[in-house]
């Protein structure tokens, strides 16, 4: 039976019945890096702010971030993308939270001394910590991987960077303000509560620049927002860069010193939020599943009774054959082995027939002991049968996956098997049905079971409905019986005696359809053994950790 009370979604796999299992896979390790990144910033509320520098490439990202700290840690270059990898200015009082080491924080990371002669690339899913010792506490500053690298991993771990911030400087220039992907960092800023610095880099054009501000405030539909504006620099230490990169600066410490607490907060509840919202989407997506496999489940019941009903309907299922090949033999056997009149009725009939053996020979001499023999019937009305639950499904499933593994796993059944299983279940019927006469038989008292031999003519029609079904008797012998009957006591047990034969009568024809529905039941079983395999499966939990350089 298929479970419709699956595990936590984060615990989950799905087989793609009707999600996409590479989206729903990616989802789950986005949930599980927020809920491991909202648990190391809960833990951790006492670190200043986390401030990172977020942009395309070529907008002058490193170059800022050398300049707010003062000194040459991230590569600069012409080269596109330069920055591989996070790299992280942090004082060496802060450091602890940063180390992997401690197996909370969800990055990867490595610790790199401060060398101004050699300027840092950065490593590859990976972030850089360079710790610094100084009087004037900077808040943490991380420079990020292009938000539209070429590199799908930069453009991975820039997104992860993004969400540890506490606070995005976005970086943009005249060139590449209206691109699309770094744009869309403004707008997953305002999603996700974070707080947000535009900073125009290289441009002096006062016109360019307040067109590309009122631009950007229709995009951020705020009026007022920490909106920047650096000319390019022209050398080393040019002044007017200088100062602009200054202002930047000054209201980085501002907000550090005054807002620390609010944005800390403000940021741990979005984040939150956005955990709450992807497992809500992880736990529709499992239960979109599971309805997509309710909803097969529920066509291949309707098949498998569809296909049932066609057995039970189709005139060629008990027809006269049947009886004849089946029925007739199991009471023909039961009654001969019972039949006391038997030696009797054999005498007289001998007795009359012996001037004429030259003509005819005796009928019907058959070892009471002999067992009933299993019929070859024709199992055409299954073949059809089953043939009708397969053209149901594959008219009325529709998911292709679905589809897909049935034309694999193949679960139709073959000739073979369909006889294998039948001639199983007969074999089970002959023995049943022999058990009921011998518990009948045991149940009779001896002195009246004798009573039990006038019941041919009843056999024949009042029980079975069916002409000489007592096993093929002559004329001449049922003449016998309705003679010898009269002088027979009748009584109480012959009642007995009769009701019982119904009941064995209408049990036989119920195991005999039980048997043919067995076969039926035999391929639906083979399907829904497909169905279970396509079901959402928990997963090994993690609880809620990932792998620091995933």
């Amino acid at each position: 039976m298929i479970n419709l009370k699956p595990s936590h979604p984060l615990d989950m796999t799905i087989k793609g019945i009707a999600s996409d299992p590479v989206l729903f896979h990616n989802k789950i390790n986005q949930a599980r890096f927020n809920q491991h990144l909202l648990k190391w910033k809960q833990n951790n509320d006492q670190l200043p702010l986390i401030i990172v520098l977020s942009g395309g490439t070529g907008t002058g990202k490193s170059t800022l971030f050398n300049a707010l700290i003062e000194k040459n840690i991230s590569a600069e270059s012409v080269k596109r993308p330069t920055t591989s990898g996070g790299i992280a200015y942090v004082q060496k009082t802060d450091m602890e939270p940063f180390q992997d080491h401690t197996k909370t924080f969800p990055f990867k990371t490595k610790i790199q001394s401060v060398n101004n002669d050699k300027a840092c690339l950065g490593t590859g899913k990976t972030l850089t910590i360079v710790p610094y010792h100084e009087s004037s506490v900077l808040p943490v500053l991380i420079d990020s991987p292009d938000v539209d690298s070429v590199c799908i991993e930069n453009k991975k771990h820039a997104q992860k960077l993004f969400l540890l911030a506490d606070v995005i400087i976005y970086i943009t220039s005249s060139e590449k303000y209206a691109d699309q992907e770094p744009l869309a960092i403004i707008q997953q800023a305002k999603t996700h509560g974070k707080q947000l610095i535009i900073v125009l880099n290289k441009c002096e054009d006062q016109h360019l620049v307040k067109s590309i501000h009122h631009q950007l405030q229709e995009i951020v539909h705020i009026e007022d927002f920490p909106f920047f504006v650096i000319p390019r620099r022209k050398e080393t230490s040019d002044p007017n860069f200088l100062e602009a990169v200054n202002q930047v600066k000054n209201y980085v410490f501002k907000i550090s010193k005054h807002s620390r607490r609010r944005i800390k907060n403000q940021d741990s509840k979005s984040l939150s939020n956005s955990l709450n919202q992807l497992m809500s989407e992880l736990q529709k997506k499992v239960d979109t599943e599971m309805a997509a496999i309710e909803e097969i489940k529920h066509v291949l019941e309707s098949a498998s009774a569809v296909a049932k009903d066609m057995l039970v309907q189709s005139p060629a299922t008990f027809d006269r054959y049947y009886f004849d090949s089946c029925i007739k033999p199991h009471i023909k056997e039961v009654y001969q082995r019972h039949d006391l009149l038997a030696p009797i009725r054999k005498w007289v009939v001998d007795t009359i027939k012996k001037p004429f053996l030259f003509i005819t020979s005796t009928h019907n001499n058959q070892q009471l002991n002999k067992q009933p023999f299993l019929p070859e019937m024709d199992l055409t009305p299954v073949l059809s049968a089953l043939a009708e639950y397969q053209y149901y499904v594959k008219k009325n499933v529709t998911i292709d996956l679905y589809q897909e593994h049935i034309r694999i796993s193949a679960p139709e059944l073959d000739q073979h098997i369909i006889n294998e299983l039948f001639q199983e279940k007969m074999v089970a019927i002959n023995q049943w049905l022999n058990g009921q006469f011998h518990k009948l038989n045991q149940g009779i008292p001896v002195q009246k079971r004798i009573g039990i031999h006038a019941l041919s003519l009843i056999w024949g029609t009042a029980i079975i409905g069916l002409e000489t079904i007592s096993g093929g008797l002559s004329p001449l012998e049922l003449a016998l019986d309705s003679v010898i009957a009269p002088y027979i006591t009748a009584g109480a047990t012959e009642l007995f005696v009769v009701n019982e034969l119904k009941s064995i009568v209408h049990k036989l024809r119920k195991k005999y359809m039980k048997a043919l529905h067995a076969i039926i039941q035999h391929q639906h079983n083979r399907y829904i053994n497909i169905l279970e395999r396509l079901k959402p499966e928990k997963d090994r939990p993690r609880c809620g950790l990932v792998l620091t350089g995933s």
